[in-house]
């Protein structure tokens, strides 16, 4: 059993990021949204793969992370796709629910490579109908001080929340 979810407020994203970018995969619900959220993660995560449905998760998250590369290949051009890297998190848009969250870290379970992080939307947090310009930008810092938080911690696998 996975550790309970996780609250993350107030953290300073002063914190000094790892110069290389983090390989991640970013899972969420448009593809246009995707784009804008893999070019304001840049600087500091590097997005291996996007996917934008629940079902293609399901099908190609375990073996991803464990450093197999998909099952089936990518539909769309967002990422790297460059599976010779170990993700160290798979980080989910807010249209993601907390119970298809907590069945894809079930079913991955066991299969990571690596310690992973799963970071997540926070449900308490409504997400904006209409996302502004800078939304991208301010989820891009609540998901690195939520992964900086993970790895101060060891790196266990509980499933934070931004």
């Amino acid at each position: 059993m996975r550790a309970p979810f996780v609250v993350l407020r107030g953290i300073s994203t002063a914190a000094a990021m790892a110069t290389k970018p983090i390989p991640i995969i970013l899972i969420g619900a448009s593809q246009e949204v995707g784009r804008k959220v893999t070019e304001s993660f840049k600087s500091h995560f590097e997005v291996i793969q996007f996917m934008d449905s629940f079902p293609k998760a399901q099908e190609n998250l375990p073996s991803i992370l464990a450093g197999k590369g998909p099952k089936t290949p990518s539909d769309n051009d967002i990422g790297t796709h460059d599976y010779s890297k170990t993700p160290r998190a798979v980080i989910f848009g807010r249209r993601y629910n907390q119970e298809q969250v907590k069945e894809l870290n079930g079913l991955c379970s066991g299969t990571e490579s690596a310690p992973v992080a799963w970071i997540t939307g926070d449900p308490a947090v409504e997400p904006p109908a209409q996302p502004g310009p800078d939304y991208a930008s301010k989820t891009a810092g609540l998901v690195m001080d939520a992964f900086k938080k993970w790895e101060n911690a060891g790196g266990k696998s509980d499933i934070l929340l931004y």
